[in-house]
């Protein structure tokens, strides 16, 4: 998702074209029905040591991000790239992604079955999208709305496995707004550069690289009639780092630099799409730190008690169990 200094740029694209995706309002468990088209894989495992370096010449360390996950789909997007999506564990068995990663792009849909594969083993993953996703129209290209929040449940059978029971977990800031000029970093697995092509953002070559940048919120949630959950970045093009395909779901932080990433760093939004506005790039993030998304996750994680959900900023705290500081 980010781009190095001076060219390459990760901008995230209207998060869409990438998969097609679409929620329902049913409980978790009553939407998998065959092979799960979504496989999540560990970033550990999906990306060389090598692989991960990022941007304005900062190497990242696989290790530095044991809870990030990524799927890639079989379908191309319209530049013949292969999509993907990242998500964030947030808990051995709490997946926080972006509900345009799981919609079916089908008016009534349910969401898509989706899984994650650790070393031979496949779980399944039990998927809801925020209802007032949900409840709006196909939006072609674009999330159907800014609540683009979708929570899933990794049903390990009873059988945890090894990396899911020595894991240290991503934890989700659900109380703080971020305001004006809050320093930010962005995290993205998507395309290492970004253009305008005919007003709109066009991803250029996908090196299959973990990219992360800083940025400087521009506007908070609130500010944009019609998108309330949305925080946005401005970035010049080309120079500053922005999302692009391929970010879809991966988490907005804060408390920590793209120098200094394994700190103790905070979800605070979850990357949705971008627009192209007289050369600057405009991402789209949905903000963890509303009264929208807060009530949300309150009422998933109760309605899916059954299997005991544990959920590092929600219904755990930083460094209890097996959450980060």
């Amino acid at each position: 998702m980010k781009i190095c200094r001076k060219i390459n740029q990760n901008s995230m694209v209207f998060a869409v074209s990438l998969f097609g995706v679409f929620i329902g309002n049913a409980s978790a468990e009553e939407q998998q029905n065959s092979v799960s088209p979504v496989e999540f894989e560990l970033a550990s495992e999906v990306l060389a040591q090598s692989e991960v370096q990022l941007a304005n010449g900062v190497v990242v360390r696989a290790a530095d991000w044991p809870a990030l996950i990524i799927a890639r789909f079989s379908s191309q997007d319209r530049g013949g790239r292969l999509s993907s999506c990242t998500a964030s564990l947030i808990g051995p068995n709490v997946v926080l992604t972006a509900a345009h990663c799981v919609d079916p792009q089908v008016v009534n849909g349910k969401p898509l079955l989706a899984s994650l594969r650790i070393g031979n083993r496949t779980l399944k993953m039990y998927c809801d999208m925020h209802p007032d996703y949900s409840k709006e129209p196909l939006m072609g290209l674009s999330p159907r709305s800014s609540e683009d929040f979708a929570l899933c449940i990794v049903d390990d059978g009873g059988q945890r496995p090894q990396q899911l029971r020595t894991m240290k977990y991503e934890v989700v800031d659900s109380e703080g707004a971020l305001v004006r000029g809050s320093n930010v970093v962005m995290t993205g697995y998507g395309c290492k550069d970004l253009r305008v092509v005919n007003g709109m953002p066009k991803a250029g070559e996908w090196d299959g690289h973990l990219r992360i940048g800083s940025g400087v919120i521009d506007k908070p949630a609130g500010s944009s009639p019609g998108r309330p959950s949305y925080v946005t970045i401005k970035s010049i093009a080309g120079v500053e780092p922005a999302l692009c395909p391929g970010d879809s779901g991966g988490p907005l932080l804060s408390g920590i630099t793209a120098q200094d990433a394994d700190n103790n760093r905070r979800i605070r939004g979850v990357n949705s799409s971008i627009a192209a506005v007289e050369g600057l790039f405009i991402s789209r993030i949905s903000a963890t730190g509303t009264s929208t998304f807060r009530s949300w996750a309150k009422d998933w994680l109760s309605k899916n008690e059954r299997f005991r959900p544990e959920a590092c900023g929600i219904n755990l705290a930083a460094g209890e169990k097996q959450c980060r500081f």
